[in-house]
């Protein structure tokens, strides 16, 4: 079983205001682009931004037990 688990987050209030902001995933060596979120800073916003992608695949393999 192969798992992907991405997390992240930050405060609005760090981001200057007037600017559009994107959260994208790019698999490395490919021509994907998975966007995950556009938003636009405002003047005086608080608060916290979340993202989350979450994949699992089953390999069909067992995985080795540690006693």
């Amino acid at each position: 079983m192969c798992w992907l688990n991405v997390r992240g987050q930050f405060n609005m209030s760090e981001l200057p205001s007037g600017v559009v902001y994107e959260i994208a995933y790019m698999a490395k060596d490919q021509w994907i682009e998975l966007v995950g979120s556009r938003f636009e800073a405002k003047e005086g916003e608080a608060g916290e931004v979340c993202f989350d992608l979450m994949t699992v695949v089953d390999t069909g393999k067992a995985l080795n037990k540690v006693a």
